[in-house]
């Protein structure tokens, strides 16, 4: 709102906001932000305006006729074998190893594998459980519960994973499965997005993105004829429908 919103509108009182000012607003954004960005402006100004119509300050909401970019989904390429065996080369013998290990058998999001805490695994069951995401955010990184309950559940992890990461408990006097080197703190994202750079592109796939970890992750589970159901509450998706349109 402080970027997007105010430098247009915020002059403007609220009798005089028409549906070209807002749709101006969206068409400028448009030309220089990506159409989810462009979508949560104009929410923004849509959610405004509609507590102004129950408050009786206006008569309709000017934003509920404006046109908003397409947004285009990605296509999903998941890796190959050939492609996870260079991946797991690359970072054969790096201390976070175990975090691209886990990854692949899991598919979780990141914020979720660097909050896990090793109260959350349970090496009898061969499951983690998801109970918060650490994330980046303008005042800093920080744990946050999951944002939807779904996003809340217990993740199985293949037996082999889970042996590794019982030799990386040894000596890992941390709360955090993946902490510092330095000390018990958690991985930054920023920090582990930057390792996992260096093993793409020493892999030769430098255009590879951790997230497509959990789409492979998410199509390996497919293609073994695992139900949509299952493969839902895996990933902690909230709607079985974005796993089936996604994948």
């Amino acid at each position: 709102a402080r970027n997007h919103v105010y430098p247009t509108l915020g002059r403007k009182k609220l009798q005089e906001i028409r549906t070209a000012d807002i749709q101006n607003l969206i068409r400028d954004k448009a030309t220089s932000k990506a159409a989810a960005t462009v979508r949560e402006i104009h929410l923004i100004v849509s959610q405004a305006l509609q507590q102004a119509c129950k408050e009786r300050l206006i008569a309709r909401n000017e934003a509920d006729n404006v046109t908003l970019p397409a947004i285009v989904q990605q296509e999903i390429i998941p890796l190959t074998d050939e492609e996870i065996k260079a991946l797991l080369e690359a970072a054969q013998g790096h201390w976070l190893y175990p975090a691209l290990l886990l990854e692949i058998g899991t598919g979780l999001r990141r914020g979720e594998l660097l909050a896990l805490e090793w109260r959350n695994v349970d090496f009898e069951k061969n499951a983690v459980t998801i109970t918060q995401s650490y994330v980046k955010t303008r005042a800093g990184d920080i744990m946050q519960e999951p944002k939807t309950k779904s996003s809340i559940r217990v993740v199985n992890v293949p037996p082999g994973i889970m042996e590794c990461l019982k030799e990386h408990k040894k000596g890992n006097h941390s709360n955090y499965v993946f902490s510092q080197k330095s000390n018990d703190k958690p991985v930054a994202p920023r920090n582990f997005s930057h390792v996992f750079e260096r093993w793409c592109a020493k892999a030769g796939l430098g255009r590879t993105r951790f997230h497509d970890l959990r789409h492979t992750y998410a199509s390996q589970l497919l293609a073994e004829k695992v139900h949509m159901k299952v493969v839902q509450a895996q990933l902690g998706h909230s709607d079985i429908k974005v796993t089936m349109n996604r994948y």
